[in-house]
């Protein structure tokens, strides 16, 4: 209750603002640093406060992620595969999940809760680095791309 307390109070205004004034590479580079922010929390307090503070703020930048990701890739992939690839993405999500639950089951069990937090911080910030790749440059060169592409379908 505590985390969805903080995620609404801080999570939904913010990311309107974020999703206004900043880029989509900057929300998608933004999303994967704070998705560990919150792990990084747990791992080095456990003060309830802080926790939900931290989640409410990094809450402003996940709404942003995810709408800029999903928005992103409906603009991007060509609508005859569309489905087939948000299909792809879910499965992969999902079968992730009991994945990730058993390695934490084990590195919690051999190294205590903590660890499993620490783990999942740092694997977490290992994809930042993707910025240096996914640029606002070749984000708008791949949506032009996607547009062509559309015209030349929509051509008779």
């Amino acid at each position: 209750m505590t985390a969805l307390a903080a995620r609404l109070g801080g999570g939904l205004p913010g990311s309107y603002w974020k999703l206004l004034f900043a880029s989509a590479g900057s929300n998608l580079a933004d999303g994967m640093f704070w998705i560990a922010l919150p792990l990084l929390a747990i791992t080095l307090t456990d003060s309830p406060a802080l926790i939900a503070g931290v989640v409410a703020f990094s809450g402003i930048f996940l709404g942003a992620f995810n709408v800029t990701f999903q928005s992103l890739r409906q603009r991007v992939v060509p609508d005859r595969i569309l489905g087939r690839v948000v299909a792809s993405f879910r499965m992969l999500g999902w079968d992730a999940l009991p994945l990730g639950a058993a390695l934490g089951g084990l590195i919690g069990e051999g190294f205590g809760l903590t660890a499993v937090f620490a783990f999942a911080t740092v694997a977490t910030l290992l994809l930042v680095p993707i910025r240096l790749v996914i640029t606002d440059d070749l984000i708008a060169r791949v949506e032009r791309e996607a547009e062509a592409e559309r015209a030349l379908e929509a051509t008779p």
